[in-house]
């Protein structure tokens, strides 16, 4: 029987496991522990871990898909909730199939008329802004875990190095609309940003992560 991650578990989710008691072993992801009895009346496997606290998530099983129907933050511009949990189910490799609940406010005002998945996202509000956040990153994250490539960066010069990589991005990828997740430590990050700006690419789609620890020849 496949195994499924439900991640936030609301009446949505509650209506999905009666529906399909049975054909699917299902785990629920709770912030708080007192609803793990709930859970396991359902016949759902609780996990007790918070979305905002990725070190809670470094214990989640392998799983075979994914229901992901938790909303990203009251505030900012970007979901960090579907960052922390796509790190934490990278551990285990991909699964098999990821279903995201979005918003239809990421289309912006339509006008009352019918929209179709196609049609370039406008969000006008902050939410529809994190919503959107959220699909682009789960859609990159699935394009990379498909046919993921990796080189070794080993250039002293950190500046001249961002510039070689940023020229080798140029060459594979620039025909392609996608994001760029850059992570190293701050000078190395702030190079290659810069190259990746001024060579076009737009800062939404930019995503960076400083590591605060030498990485690697970029110590």
């Amino acid at each position: 029987m496949k195994k499924i991650l439900i991640v936030g578990f609301g009446d949505v989710a509650e209506r999905l496991v009666k529906r399909y008691a049975g054909q699917a072993g299902f785990i629920g992801l709770i912030r708080r522990p007192e609803r793990a009895a709930e859970l396991r009346a359902l016949g759902v496997t609780p996990y007790v871990g918070d979305l905002d606290v990725p070190a809670t998530l470094k214990r989640l099983p392998r799983v075979d898909g994914v229901l992901h129907f938790a909303p990203p933050p009251n505030e900012g511009s970007t979901d960090p909730r579907t960052a922390h949990l796509l790190h934490a189910l990278a551990r285990h490799g991909k699964p098999g199939a990821l279903v995201y609940i979005s918003t239809s406010g990421v289309y912006g005002d339509c006008g009352g008329n019918w929209v179709a998945e196609t049609r370039p996202v406008a969000p006008v509000n902050g939410r529809a802004v994190r919503r959107v956040d959220a699909e682009r990153q789960l859609r990159a994250w699935g394009e990379a875990l498909d046919q993921f490539e990796y080189e070794l960066l080993a250039e002293a010069d950190i500046a001249f190095g961002a510039a070689q990589l940023a020229r080798a991005m140029r060459a594979d990828l620039f025909e392609i609309e996608c994001d760029y997740y850059l992570a190293g430590p701050e000078a190395f990050v702030n190079a290659l940003q810069a190259e990746l700006r001024s060579a076009g690419v737009s800062a939404a789609q930019i995503r960076t992560h400083v590591l605060l620890e030498p990485v690697g020849e970029m110590a």
